[in-house]
């Protein structure tokens, strides 16, 4: 009896059973083919298919030993290790079920991408790693496209590798040592460099850049870049970005460039010599301000009117004819609008690339109150629009013309028409008759009354009368005191619009989103009148009366300054639409689509057709076209293909000016666009028409997209000289792995030679 009491006294020390099921100690779950337990050692030995759960941790293993008053597992066999952020494998580990601390022997830990192992890895928590004898990749080929070795490796998952002794290899074959290097492993901003990049062009020789990226914090970071031009020299370029909440945001950019080739520009004319100092600055924000105030700013300027021309890809204004540097405050209430603005332009229309803006003219300030439709009684709606605008420049308040036969300067000599003097040549005094006004101000108001009619179901009528007064205050002292410095133009306008349209729905082949498409036709007329006009009789106006409406939206041009029109401020300061027929039909198709509870309208096809008749232009004496061109415009919108057509036939010239787009889409996203634009230089007398006087251009493009390449590019050739202005290649490589690529532009630069542009870009695996 002694001898069996003292064996079932050993047996409650240390026995052994079949595991039953998960068993819960102290918040670590167990399960295991064979549980042995030792309550004088407090140790529990687990064998086959051994299952650990601890820590929101699963540990999975051939064996394990658990030491109770140490909260230590040491687990081997064809161990894994499941954390909320990795996977780790081992021969054999040494775990803390408290601290989450521990080695893992021949380790392996992956997180998304990123692989990490060593000879040992100690575990700091479920985020933290430090290997010794370490190998980092986050390619997810077999072998990997580039990895890391090194003495030693701490990693943090969602933060940076810290490698020592390190060593690059591109498909497990050693290419170049450092002796330290950081490695990000997160894929939110982050400071650190950035991949470099390589150009080369036949302007600028061959540049190497390397950009330095600043997390500043959430709200604010910045791009620095130093670049060098084996022919121009060193530049450097910084990009700093706010975001002052989710409406407000604002990016500064600045370059500075030390250029060893500027002095060689023909149209400097030896002014430069040696190294020169050229440098670019822009500036933008939109604020959404308290009280519903709005703020804009947009700031471009430069050391020379050639800079955005040799470096588009910093400075993206090339071809502009000035550099517009605006900032406004607005306030918009429902039916009210207040405004401020002031403009400031940089001429980049000249000769000389360091000549000085003196000539330019500028809104400084430009102030806008306009009162939106609102009703007065019944059905009549009142609206008016006031403009404020002090045109402004830094030189003289006009320039100064001569007449055919006046021989004034050099530049001048030998001119049969009207022609702008130098300053050197200036004769001092104002001549109303020729020279030709640059500043001044303008308060110009126009009220207006409106009173929509509807007849029947399907005529709408919009009778509208307007009154608008103009005086101007110009900043000149005249010769002939007869001129009027304030001169007033003021006249009352009669508007009718009449309006019908044709609609019918028509159900489509895609029952469940209860796809539909509506059909509508739309005509509109719209008549002015100019009953009564009162101006001073100022050489400022020019004679717009025999100014053909269909020539309002063109650019000013020699014909302007040479003839009897004259130049003003702007469009503002000219009446075309006296006696004006205007006839416009639409054509809309609109697609209705019922996915759940989203109804999505897409417009998939316009077509449009107007035209003008102005009677004013038909009553002048002469080769009068009081017809303008017939504009159409077609309009289409598939999934697979679109199309944007516009069409300017001019009836009599019997010739169209025209621009069409046209691309086709895979499902893969593969495309093709084909262009073509005609455009021939109008004159206002048909006899003097040139035919070959004409831009004719035949735009091509493409791109194709496969599995781990991409490539696009497009083409423009002239179909007048036969010449390719411009083109560009594009090329992607994305090799298996997801970890790394290759991109590669060629295209053509202001003197059409190739400019190559290629970079390396990096997936470092992070989360």
């Amino acid at each position: 009896m002694k001898n069996l009491l003292l064996l079932c006294f050993y047996l409650t020390l240390f026995f052994v059973v079949p595991a039953q099921g998960t068993t819960n100690i102290g918040g670590v779950l167990l399960d295991a083919k064979v549980m042995e337990r030792d309550l004088d050692k407090k140790v529990t030995i687990l064998e086959g298919q051994v299952q650990v759960i601890f820590n929101q941790q699963i540990l999975n293993c051939d064996r394990a030993e658990i030491y109770w008053e140490k909260d230590l597992i040491i687990a081997k066999g064809r161990l894994t290790i499941q954390t909320p952020t990795a996977y780790i494998e081992g021969d054999r580990a040494e775990l803390n079920t408290k601290t989450n601390k521990g080695k893992i022997i021949n380790g392996y830990v992956r997180s998304g991408q990123v692989v990490l192992e060593g000879k040992v890895i100690e575990k700091l928590n479920d985020k933290e790693f430090i290997a010794d004898d370490a190998y980092y990749t986050a390619c997810t080929t077999c072998p990997p496209s580039w990895s890391f070795t090194g003495s030693k490796i701490k990693a943090e998952i969602g933060g940076y590798a810290y490698i020592d002794n390190s060593i690059l290899r591109i498909v497990d074959v050693p290419v170049f040592w450092l002796p330290y290097i950081v490695v990000p492993l997160k894929s939110k901003r982050q400071t650190g460099l950035l991949v470099p990049a390589w150009n080369y062009s036949e302007e600028d020789g061959a540049s190497f850049t390397i950009p330095f990226f600043w997390a500043i914090n959430r709200s604010q970071d910045a791009t620095l870049s130093a670049r060098y031009y084996t022919r121009r020299g060193e530049f450097f370029k910084s990009e700093y970005r706010y975001v002052l909440s989710q409406e407000s945001e604002g990016a500064f950019n600045f370059g500075l460039l030390r250029d060893r080739v500027f002095k060689e520009e023909p149209r400097l004319q030896g002014k430069v010599d040696g190294d020169y100092y050229r440098w670019f600055g822009s500036y933008k924000h939109y604020f959404k301000l308290p009280n519903g105030y709005v703020s804009r700013a947009k700031i471009n300027t430069s050391s020379d009117i050639m800079y955005a021309n040799d470096f588009p890809e910093d400075f993206p204004l090339e071809g502009e004819p000035a550099l517009e540097n605006r900032t406004s405050l607005a306030k918009n209430f429902e039916k009210v609008h207040l405004s401020a603005d002031i403009t400031y332009n940089i001429n980049q229309l000249k000769e000389n690339p360091l000549a000085n803006n003196e000539d330019a003219v500028h809104r400084f300030p430009e102030l806008k109150f306009q009162i939106r439709e609102t009703p007065v009684f019944s059905d009549l709606y009142f609206s008016m629009d006031l403009q404020y605008v002090h045109f402004a420049r830094d030189g003289y308040a006009y320039d100064d013309v001569t007449l055919p036969n006046d021989v004034v300067g050099d530049d001048c000599q030998d001119v049969d028409i009207k022609c702008h003097v130098a300053d050197e040549d200036r004769d001092g005094v104002f001549n109303a008759n020729k020279d030709l006004i640059r500043t001044g101000e303008r308060m110009d108001v126009r009220p207006s009354l409106t009173y929509p009619i509807l007849v029947g179901k399907y005529l709408n009528l919009t009778p509208k009368v307007s009154y608008r007064y103009t005086k101007y205050a110009f900043t000149v002292d005249p010769q002939d005191q007869a001129f009027d410095t304030n001169p007033v133009r003021q006249y009352f306008q009669t508007q009718l619009k009449a309006s019908t349209s044709l609609a019918r729905i028509y159900q489509g082949s895609d029952v469940k989103r209860q796809e539909a498409y509506k059909h509508e036709i739309v005509a509109n007329v719209q008549g002015s009148i100019i009953p009564y006009f009162e101006q001073t009789n100022s050489a400022f106006f020019g004679d717009s009366s025999n100014y053909p409406a269909n020539k309002l939206l063109e650019p000013i041009s020699d014909v302007d300054f040479v003839g009897e029109r004259g130049i003003q401020f702007d469009d503002v300061d000219r009446i075309t639409d006296r006696q004006l027929v205007t006839f416009t039909l639409d054509n809309y198709v609109t697609r209705k689509l019922v996915d759940k509870k989203n109804v999505d309208y897409k417009r998939i096809a316009l077509f449009r057709l107007s035209q003008s008749y102005d009677f004013n232009e038909a009553k002048r004496s002469g080769n009068n076209q009081p017809w303008s061109a017939i504009s159409g415009l077609v309009d289409l919108r598939f999934k697979y293909f679109n199309t944007n057509t516009s069409v300017d036939y001019f009836p009599y010239l019997d010739i169209a000016n025209t621009a069409t787009r046209m691309q086709f889409n895979t499902p893969g996203g593969n495309y093709f666009t084909l262009g073509y634009s005609q455009s021939y230089i109008i004159p206002e007398d048909p006899s003097t028409f040139i035919e070959d006087d004409r831009i004719e251009t035949l735009a091509l493009g493409g791109g194709l997209r496969w599995k781990y390449f991409n490539i696009s590019g497009s083409l423009q050739q002239s179909l007048v000289s036969f010449k390719i202005n411009r083109w560009n290649l594009y090329f992607d490589l994305i090799p298996p792995g997801n970890c790394w690529g290759v991109k590669l532009w060629i295209q053509t630069t202001t003197n059409n030679s190739p400019d190559w542009r290629f970079s390396f870009d990096y997936n470092f695996g992070g989360t």
